[in-house]
């Protein structure tokens, strides 16, 4: 007995289908991962700012209360050495002396990568190359090292 009105798909109407979406998701990928690269440079690029931009409020703090020519904060973090910049579990921030009310930056890409002397702190960029920023107190400079000063780490 053969049914009348059959409403559907053909097997090669749903196969057309599926291999249009296969190909769109193949042409979209590249995209998706180039964008998802750009906001981890985003990311970085804006805690860079924010941690220059802090260096330079805590010396216009430090002529304010009265030293004339104005002191650089000595250390950007009181967190542990070769510790993720993570603040789970009362974890290590970096940058807590000189963010807004020592909050500083919980994010685990962040690195603090040596004790004492220049703090140096790496940035994961998940890709090949990380970036290292070393922080300088007399002339309160944070800047990428000379071996990676790419586009990717400015």
């Amino acid at each position: 007995m053969k049914l009348k009105n059959q409403k559907g798909f053909t097997l090669i109407e749903v196969m057309v289908v599926i291999i249009v979406m296969a190909l769109l998701s193949v042409l979209a990928l590249p995209r998706v991962i180039s964008i998802i690269t750009q906001a981890k440079k985003a990311s970085a690029q804006a805690v860079v700012a924010a941690v220059r931009s802090g260096i330079a409020n805590n010396k216009i703090a430090s002529i304010s209360e009265g030293n004339p020519t104005g002191t650089y904060v000595a250390q950007l973090t009181n967190g542990s050495t070769n510790a993720a910049c993570n603040a789970l579990g009362g974890g290590n921030r970096c940058f807590d002396n000189i963010m807004e009310a020592g909050q500083g930056v919980s994010d685990s890409r962040w690195v603090r990568a040596n004790a004492g002397g220049a703090a140096t702190f790496r940035f994961d960029t998940g890709g090949s190359a990380d970036c290292t920023y070393t922080y300088n107190a007399s002339n309160g400079t944070f800047l990428p090292d000379a071996t990676n000063a790419t586009t990717n780490c400015q």
